[in-house]
């Protein structure tokens, strides 16, 4: 590698690299959080909803009938 390439390594890269590498638990503790409100949270509590309406309505149904 020449002298510039391995400047910009040292000066950008590396510099760049430990930064991510150290804040990576701070993000990623969000993130996660995030996704686990919107990616499992979110459809388990709308299916929940769903369920409930079929129950209840096969159970007005099965008392009352049409």
């Amino acid at each position: 590698m020449s002298r510039l390439k391995k400047s910009i390594v040292l000066v950008v890269i590396l510099p760049l690299l430990f930064f991510f590498i150290f804040s990576s638990p701070l993000l990623s503790t969000e993130y996660f959080r995030w996704l686990y409100i919107q990616k499992i949270l979110e459809p388990v509590i709308s299916y929940q909803n769903v369920w409930e309406s079929i129950l209840s309505g096969l159970f007005n149904f099965y008392e009352h009938g049409f």
